[in-house]
């Protein structure tokens, strides 16, 4: 649904990119190279943060030039005319209005937390709605840990988009967690009715939800993730009732669904987001 990532620069321009270059020794080197073109002109804008000089420009069959550094290594991109520098953790670039910064790797942090938090999110809510169903004494535990999932959940939102969409996030999440809770009260208790309510809420929610997700960002459209919703909200429902009539097999293969599909939708979040908003990201010209 969402392409996510380029590939880091942190790991493109790490040491083993050079292996295919032949290099002076850099004790060598470092006396006799120099930075020219634009990788002068970058270095002096942020010369602390470059140093000094350490082998000569090498070349690829691409035509991209890279250039060691004492801090870490340069590299101009042939076919978008990118420079940047990266000491393994940041990288630095250069855009019309100056250098700017990002952290290596920033994408591809976003994309491992919500995704793990989303996964979570399943595993949890299945737990809870067992223990709910039971009437366990370790429900409450179960309930508050899932609590603290969508807190974090709402916290990397907040992230994104600000307190305020934060907080939105929040209150539709816990709301839909309701909805389960009132599911599995109905289950437990036999009332039918109280079963469908919370079906049709839930399915109304995931509508609503969707629109909710689709207006902060339009990388997310409406219709797709609104399926994504329904396929969860009918994978922990389904495991929940195929857990009352003992079909355990059923039960926790529903879940282990569960989890594989949310940790899919937290990649196609991540993916959306890096989308909108590319400057946080990944620097254009990668």
């Amino acid at each position: 649904m969402f392409h996510l990532l380029k590939r880091p620069l942190a790991v493109v321009l790490s040491a083993a990119t050079f292996t295919a270059f032949t290099l002076a020794p850099v004790a060598n080197a470092q006396a006799a190279c120099q930075y020219v073109l634009g990788f002068a002109e970058f270095q002096g804008a942020i010369p602390t943060v470059v140093g000094q000089c350490a082998g000569p420009v090498v070349h690829n069959a691409q035509g991209d030039g890279y250039q060691l550094t004492a801090n870490g290594v340069l590299v101009w991109r042939k076919a978008t005319n990118f420079t940047g520098f990266s000491d393994g953790s940041n990288i630095w670039y250069a855009t019309p209005t100056g250098v700017r910064a990002v952290r290596a790797g920033a994408a591809a942090d976003l994309r491992e937390a919500l995704s793990k938090l989303l996964s979570e999110h399943a595993f949890l809510a299945a737990v809870a709605m067992q223990k709910g169903y039971d009437g366990a004494p370790d429900f409450p535990a179960a309930a508050a840990q899932l609590d603290q999932n969508s807190l974090a959940l709402a916290a990397a939102i907040s992230s994104v988009y600000g307190e305020a969409a934060g907080q939105q996030f929040l209150v539709q999440w816990r709301e839909h967690i309701r909805m389960f809770v009132d599911f599995t009260v109905g289950t437990a208790t036999k009332d039918e009715a109280k079963r469908r309510q919370a079906l049709a809420e839930l399915a109304a929610y995931r509508t609503s939800f969707a629109a909710f997700l689709n207006t902060a960002n339009p990388f997310l459209p409406q219709e797709a993730a609104a399926g994504l919703l329904q396929e969860h909200i009918g994978q922990l429902s389904t495991a929940l009732d195929s857990y009352v009539q003992g079909n355990y097999a059923q039960t926790y293969r529903l879940i282990s669904e569960s989890h594989s599909h949310m940790f899919m939708t937290g990649t196609g979040l991540a993916g959306a987001i890096v989308k909108q908003f590319p400057d946080r990201f990944i620097p254009s010209g990668m």
